[in-house]
């Protein structure tokens, strides 16, 4: 039977109130309002996530927490918390969903939203079986869930994955990945062919006549809002401009973008990058930088 209590204060903030739902193999599960918890919830948040056996910087607490700003007016957005021995192992927001392969069904979901681009739990290292044993268990039991659960944007073979054991893939997206020891030159000339190379270096030197070329990382917070507009306007101008779904033509979704490159310079997970041509930005890119790689934004 499910009951309310409270979980001890570990972040100076206002204890987490939750439905306690089960316990499995060791493993306590609380479920929550998302919005209502996640500060509560920080710090030990980022210690999974140094913890965890993959790393998704879209799972992280500065993200989730500047998406649930964003886009979670209106939603009813619950976040699944499995501690062993008071040690957070684990963490899976959810919502309940209407309709799936036009059946009218309800099911459970992992939250995502179309800016969040890997949809894989944080669950710490070795935790992964446990933690899906002890999470479909309380679903199971709880009575606002469905008896139906889907999983968006897991990577597949991945440690989380494996460690589900059952269910079926319905359906796949293939996504860059690289993956690679060498330096950056020694890639750069192994990936590209000798005629490719020269033809750059070309388009270099022509570009190389409008002014001097240089490439900047931003290193000054004071430069952060700056950055942004430059970004959001190069965007603008672009072919999403044209299409109408620039991050601008939605004011929910210029200010996410700001809300969330901001907290990601200050949780230390910003790699904002531009081209310059006589100073002037001609391309830019945003990193999430998750050790031991970075995910593009």
């Amino acid at each position: 039977m499910s009951r309310i209590a409270v979980a001890p204060d570990r972040s100076g903030v206002a204890p987490v109130r939750g439905e306690a739902a089960s316990s499995a193999a060791g493993v306590d599960i609380r479920f929550h309002d998302a919005a209502g918890a996640i500060e509560a919830l920080a710090h030990d948040w980022v210690r999974l996530a140094a913890e965890a056996a993959e790393p998704n910087a879209f799972a992280e607490h500065w993200f989730v927490a500047a998406s649930l700003r964003a886009f979670a007016a209106g939603r009813d957005v619950r976040l699944l918390e499995a501690r062993r021995a008071g040690r957070l192992i684990g963490l899976l927001p959810l919502t309940i969903e209407q309709g799936y392969a036009h059946l009218p069904v309800r099911f459970v979901q992992n939250w995502y939203h179309d800016h969040a681009f890997l949809g894989t739990p944080l669950v710490a290292a070795g935790e992964e079986r446990a933690f899906w044993a002890a999470a479909i268990e309380a679903l199971g039991r709880s009575d606002w869930a469905p008896g139906f659960l889907h999983l968006w944007g897991i990577a597949e073979g991945g440690p989380v994955h494996r460690g589900l054991a059952k269910g079926a893939i319905v359906h796949r997206r293939f996504r860059a990945f690289l993956d690679s020891d060498l330096a950056p030159q020694a890639y750069f000339e192994r990936a590209v062919r000798p005629k490719k190379r020269k033809e750059l270096r070309r388009l270099r030197n022509r570009l190389a006549e409008q002014g001097p070329i240089a490439c900047r990382v931003l290193d000054d917070r004071d430069e952060l809002d700056a950055w942004c507009d430059a970004y959001l306007a190069m965007e603008a101008a672009g072919w999403k401009g044209q299409a109408g779904s620039a991050l601008v033509d939605d004011p929910r979704t210029e200010s996410f973008f700001r809300d969330v490159v901001a907290a990601a310079w200050s949780a230390g997970r910003l790699q904002f990058l531009r081209l310059e041509v006589g100073a002037r930005p001609v391309a830019m890119l945003v990193n999430f930088l998750t050790a031991p790689g970075s995910f593009s934004f």
